[in-house]
């Protein structure tokens, strides 16, 4: 998040978060970390963003196909400059579900390797 200028991070239905592995991996981020929110549901941590957007590479009949980041992020920046705009990520393992994506307002993909696409 550091790295991308980013600092209000919200965590829902997580574990406990203020653990050595994650200061090791968020390198530099300790102020990020220490100041997160943590909420019992993704409903409660986006509630106050007029624009949400949920980070998936999956797709199919009840997710639909996310579209390109580059495509949505002049949306992303228009709308954040004026109001609060979520970035809504997964966990590592399994990524969002299907319930936490058809909360989002969009649905969007990163680009990566073909080879590592996740």
């Amino acid at each position: 998040m550091k790295n991308f200028g980013l600092s209000k991070l919200h965590l829902a239905g997580c574990v406990p978060h203020q653990v050595q592995e994650a200061y090791t991996l968020g390198w530099n981020a300790k102020e990020i970390i220490d100041g997160a929110r943590v909420f019992n549901s993704t409903e409660e941590a986006i509630k106050d963003s007029v624009l949400t957007i949920g980070f998936s590479r999956r797709s199919g009949h009840s997710r639909g196909e996310p579209r390109p980041f580059p495509e949505i992020l002049p949306q992303i920046l228009e709308t954040a400059s004026g109001h609060t705009v979520a970035l809504v990520f997964g966990n590592e393992k399994n990524g969002l579900s299907n319930e936490e994506l058809k909360l989002c307002h969009l649905a969007t993909v990163l680009p990566t390797s073909s080879e590592h696409g996740s």
